[in-house]
């Protein structure tokens, strides 16, 4: 779709006559570039996806927010969720547990004295903010989350930092409590239920 959309504005677009054949060339090469990696993608997400045929994996992807690429990205950075005897085991290891930064002045200014601690696994860490990300509009806790927090006072991104806690405690209960995504019900066990509070 946007490679013939492209090539359409490249049809239409104005050049110096004189660069015409130069433009097509390097318009030609641009557009099979992006052929490419669109196949390219659609190809990867194919195969992770038919590699999540587990039970856990099918927890996790009824996550809102959780789709294929984030939910494999989570089993394999995560590994076993049981070596993590609660949920701030696992979000310090995803390194978003939060850190003083204030030097001796903590909660002298509440956007500033803490700051997400961001030492832990990186790649986890990048996929809790694509469930926060997308978890503010289409999950109900995460969401909710959010608002809280903003009507607290919290800036957008200090927000959002709260909410990859948040769906990382989610990630935490779904997988441990052997049951999918309801969000009437927390959704995530008794662990989560009490991350949800704070």
């Amino acid at each position: 779709m946007k490679a013939a959309q492209l090539k359409q504005q490249a049809q239409t677009s104005v050049a110096a006559p004189e660069l015409e054949q130069q433009v097509r060339f390097e318009m030609r090469l641009l557009v099979a570039q992006h052929d490419l990696l669109d196949q390219q993608i659609a190809s990867a997400d194919t195969r992770v996806a038919s590699l999540l045929d587990g039970e856990v994996s099918q927890r996790l992807l009824s996550i809102p927010g959780v789709g294929p690429s984030t939910a494999a990205t989570l089993m394999a950075e995560i590994g076993d969720i049981w070596r993590f005897t609660d949920v701030d085991q696992l979000l310090a290891y995803a390194g978003v547990h939060p850190k003083e930064q204030s030097s001796g002045k903590k909660g002298a200014n509440p956007e500033t004295s803490w700051t997400m601690a961001k030492t832990g696994n990186a790649y986890l860490r990048a996929a809790a903010y694509r469930m926060a990300v997308v978890g503010v509009q289409h999950n109900p806790i995460l969401r909710a989350h959010y608002a809280r927090k903003r009507a607290a006072g919290k800036s957008a991104m200090n927000a959002l930092g709260h909410c990859m806690s948040k769906a990382l405690a989610i990630v935490w209960g779904v997988w441990r409590g052997g049951k999918g995504f309801y969000p009437a019900h927390g959704s995530a066990g008794s662990a989560e239920r009490r991350r949800c509070r704070s």
